[in-house]
């Protein structure tokens, strides 16, 4: 039996294509995006590079299933992906609509 974790096969995915192509990933799912406090759906953090998301790991405000989303996310980054988002299933057709846009 193999278990597979989505978003550990979206980033491998994207960093393969990144290799011949100029490619993004986006992770949707019910949140606008990573949030600064879990329970306030307005507190979205725009802007995310690696030093935030340790702190913010740190100090609990990231944890369970988003620290193995946003650990895909980030090596997608480091192995040539363009961008990766976060948010909502709408951020595919609008990139304006808030969401988190991770960098190195």
């Amino acid at each position: 039996m193999l278990n597979t974790n989505a978003d550990t096969l979206a980033s491998k995915i994207a960093s393969a294509l990144s290799t011949v192509y100029a490619a993004q990933l986006l992770y949707c799912f019910t949140k606008k995006g990573v949030l600064d406090a879990v329970n306030d759906d307005h507190s979205v953090v725009e802007q995310l590079d690696k030093a935030q998301y340790k702190q913010m790991k740190k100090d609990k405000k990231i944890v369970a299933g988003m620290i193995p989303k946003l650990d895909t996310a980030f090596e997608a980054l480091e192995n040539g992906v363009l961008q990766v988002h976060l948010g909502t299933v709408e951020v595919m057709s609008n990139q304006a609509l808030k969401h988190t846009t991770l960098c190195l």
